[in-house]
């Protein structure tokens, strides 16, 4: 009994459907892989949005702020100090610690404690003499916020 070339035909026919087959459910193992793994992506992903909003809310709730000596008239300064924040800082208060270098206390008296909406600022007067040594203004302002509050020190340079 010999081979016709239907029987070769047939055999490869054969041998073609079972690669074929082989080959579709390798690449389907594939994509169940893949689409696992894509799914998680997207719950990572979601987790970190969800995050970032909940940063972006809570940052909403903040006060943050700047300083900066900026000049005032011909030959003096003023300390500058900007709420920078989404939200208003209440009961703003301002510690030099034991020295003020440049600040005219009496500046402090007027204007603290005092409340700074959102881009509102505060100007010192400040003054410099050929007596100081400093060249920088070291001080600690502390406030309240609808996150609760909060505390920074600057160390600004009196230029």
């Amino acid at each position: 009994m010999g081979l016709t070339v239907s029987d070769v035909g047939a055999i490869a026919a054969a041998v073609f459907a079972g690669c074929s087959l082989f080959h579709s459910v390798r690449v389907h193992s594939k994509q169940k892989d893949l689409a696992r793994e894509l799914d998680n992506l997207q719950r990572e992903l979601t987790a970190l949005e969800l995050k970032d909003a909940k940063e972006r809310e809570m940052n909403k709730e903040k006060a943050e702020f700047t300083v900066r000596f900026a000049s005032h008239r011909s030959n003096s300064k003023q300390l500058v100090i900007t709420n920078i924040g989404s939200a208003q800082a209440r009961d703003v208060r301002i510690d030099f610690g034991e020295r003020i270098d440049f600040v005219i206390s009496s500046e402090i008296e007027n204007y603290f404690p005092c409340n700074l909406d959102s881009s509102e600022s505060v100007k010192l007067l400040a003054t410099g003499s050929l007596g100081h040594t400093a060249v920088r203004e070291s001080f600690t302002l502390s406030w309240m916020d609808n996150s609760g509050g909060g505390r920074k020190e600057f160390n600004v340079q009196y230029t």
